[in-house]
C-alpha cells in the first residue's frame, strides 16, 4: 500500500505510554540544539561530535517544511513526556520514493526509523516505547511492509532496544559508515508487517 497522499496529518501526534512523538515547531530549536549539541548524543551518527548551531537550524527547518509535503515521506518528530510536554528526544521515520531509482538504501527496506534520547532519559526504557510506536505508525498509518533500522556496533544500548522492538539483526556492514576520520561497523535490523504486533 502507497504512503497516503491526502492532506491529512496520518494520526499525529503519536501517543506511546508516556509520551507523545509530535510534529516540530519553530520554538523547539533551543531544545533539539541541546539534545545534539551533546557530544554522547552524536557519538555514533554521522557526521561524527556535537552539532552546531546552524546544523540544528537547518535540522529543524527540514522538519517544519516536509510536514506540507504531499505525499509526505520525512516524519521528524520531538518526543515529549505526558503530561508536561518536557522535551525528551528526536526521533525520525523517513518513508523511501519509490521513484528514485538511485536510493539504493530502499533495498534495506520502505522506510527507516531512528531515535535519540537526552542522556538523562537513558537506560527507563523509553527507546524501546519510541521504536515501537514508529513500527505502529509504519505499518497501521503508513500502510508500509518493511521498515529497517541501523546502529553501529558498539551501540550496544541501541542494539537491545531494536530486538526488544522485535527487529532482527540481519547485517553487518564491515567499515561502510565513515564517522570522523574512522570507518565504522554498522548493524541493520529489519522487521516486516507480519511479524509484528505492536
Amino acid at each position: 500500500m502507497p504512503v497516503s497522499s491526502e492532506p491529512v496529518a496520518l494520526g499525529l501526534p503519536l501517543e506511546a505510554d508516556r509520551l507523545v512523538l509530535r510534529d516540530y515547531r519553530e520554538d523547539d530549536l533551543e531544545s533539539l540544539h541541546s539534545l545534539w549539541s551533546d557530544s554522547d548524543v552524536a557519538k555514533f551518527i554521522p557526521p561524527k561530535g556535537p552539532r552546531k548551531e546552524e546544523d540544528t537550524k537547518r535540522l529543524l527547518l527540514k522538519a517544519l517544511a516536509t510536514q506540507l509535503e504531499r505525499p509526505r515521506r520525512y516524519f521528524r518528530l520531538a518526543i515529549v513526556l505526558k503530561p508536561d510536554g518536557e522535551f525528551v528526544g528526536d526521533c525520525v521515520c523517513r518513508v523511501h520514493d519509490p521513484d528514485n531509482k538511485e536510493d539504493l538504501t530502499h533495498l534495506l527496506g520502505e522506510a527507516y526509523i531512528g531515535f535519540f534520547l537526552h542522556r538523562r532519559f537513558w537506560g527507563q526504557g523509553y527507546a524501546t516505547e519510541i521504536a515501537r510506536t514508529l513500527l505502529r505508525f509504519g505499518f497501521e498509518e503508513l500502510g508500509l511492509h518493511r521498515i529497517f533500522a541501523w546502529c553501529d556496533r558498539e551501540n550496544v544500548a541501541s542494539s537491545r532496544v531494536l530486538e526488544k522492538a522485535g527487529m532482527k539483526q540481519e547485517g553487518h556492514f564491515r567499515e561502510s559508515v565513515l564517522l570522523g576520520d574512522e570507518w565504522r561497523d554498522p548493524l541493520v535490523y529489519g522487521i516486516i508487517r507480519d511479524e509484528t504486533k505492536v
